[in-house]
């Protein structure tokens, strides 16, 4: 029988990828066509990230903007309303009206708090001007109404909400400044980033896996994730999230501040945001300014200011970027919103430095092992706070 803490050391195991192995599949007719198909297991975690299913999360809506025709804008809205006054060129206007009650503290780390503040702003919702300029607006002609969304990182950001006019407006005033339901297509909202919050890290378990099946299919790689628990299996229509998995799998495997704080979001004493994958950092590396592996690697090799200019510049190209954007359960006030970069590096790149300056490059090939997308080793960390005040 598992115990709790044997049930949290196995799911503090975080993982999303296996190595991959290579089988044989023959064709359901029987006939004698086999086709190379390499064959991979990913977590539940993998599973969500590649996942084409919506997910669902929560964020405050903390206002509205709605399109108003021009012509009752030039008479009194513009006067109750700041914005920008209608011209006979343009036949509607937008207005944008926040509510003046928004809690500061998203109150992630406890649940009673954060349900205490919902149901205090709730009641406090029939005093809020807000209310006022909403009933103002719906006696004008309204061609639209869309939320404004607040999310824990305090990013606003734009809710296209469904049915008439009136059913709009009726969402906004009953739901003003509390936590709704935000529909998203899937974990993968664009290039790269994901959405982490739909994805349930206390009931990881490490154990369970899926399967996934790489091969060619007419010359172009393909990938296609078995059913599970019911759900039909799918084709990966966008390879790269393949290709996001071993990186994001590489990184936990060198980075063990980024693996503790994967265990973290299992154990429940952090709340994760967004991942976000990219090939460059936004700054560059340079002479003065390089990550403390190299700076630690050079202490053992003699070289001058413009071959330490070179290596920076090698630094600069092949980079693998993992951000994990995340916030700590709070004590008190405001919790902060904190990232963790992982800077993975192609070996490839260093290339060059082999004929000059073999014993360095053969130093740090033993930090990057082959995988699946590469021979890549940890390069930088670097962590960081969105908000410092």
């Amino acid at each position: 029988m598992k115990t709790k803490s044997t049930e949290r050391h196995e799911n503090s195991k975080f993982w999303v990828i296996s190595n991959g192995r290579n089988i044989t599949i023959k064709e359901k007719d029987g006939d004698e066509t086999h086709h190379a198909v390499r064959e991979y297991k990913i977590s539940q975690f993998g599973y969500y990230l590649v996942s084409p299913a919506m997910i669902e999360v929560k964020d405050r809506l903390v206002g509205t903007r709605v399109t108003v025709g021009t012509h009752s804008l030039k008479n009194r809205l513009h006067h109750l309303f700041s914005g920008k006054k209608a011209t006979p060129d343009t036949p509607f206007e937008e207005v944008t009206l926040y509510s003046s009650f928004q809690p500061k503290s998203t109150s992630a780390g406890d649940s009673h708090f954060s349900k205490h503040i919902n149901n205090l702003f709730t009641k406090l919702a029939p005093y809020d001007p807000f209310q006022k300029q909403l009933k103002e607006l719906a006696q004008e002609q309204i061609m639209d109404v869309t939320g404004i969304c607040r999310d824990i990182a305090d990013n606003r950001y734009k809710l296209d909400l469904h049915g008439t006019v009136n059913e709009k407006l009726e969402y906004v005033a009953k739901n003003i400044g509390t936590p709704v339901h935000i529909n998203m297509k899937c974990a993968h909202l664009t290039k790269g980033l994901f959405e982490l919050r739909a994805f349930d890290f206390k009931a990881f378990d490490s154990s369970h896996e899926i399967t996934l099946y790489s091969f060619l299919k007419k010359g172009v790689p393909t990938f296609y994730v078995s059913p599970h628990q019911g759900a039909e299996g799918f084709f990966i229509e966008e390879p790269a999230l393949f290709y996001c998995l071993h990186i994001l799998q590489q990184s936990l495997e060198v980075n063990s501040d980024l693996k503790d704080l994967f265990g973290a979001c299992v154990d429940g004493t952090l709340h994760p945001f967004k991942l976000f994958f990219s090939k460059q950092l936004e700054f560059q590396y340079s002479r003065e300014h390089l990550p403390l592996l190299i700076r630690q690697e050079l202490r053992h090799t003699m070289m001058n200011d413009q071959e330490i200019g070179t290596i920076a510049d090698l630094l600069n190209d092949c980079q693998r970027v993992v951000s994990f954007n995340y916030v700590p359960n709070a004590v008190k006030g405001r919790e902060k919103m904190l990232t963790n970069i992982s800077v993975m590096h192609d070996f490839k790149a260093l290339e060059p430095l082999k004929k000059n300056h073999p014993d360095l490059y053969n130093r740090i090939s033993l930090k990057a092992p082959t995988t699946e997308v590469g021979k890549l080793y940890l390069l930088d960390t670097i962590k960081g706070s969105t908000d410092d005040d």
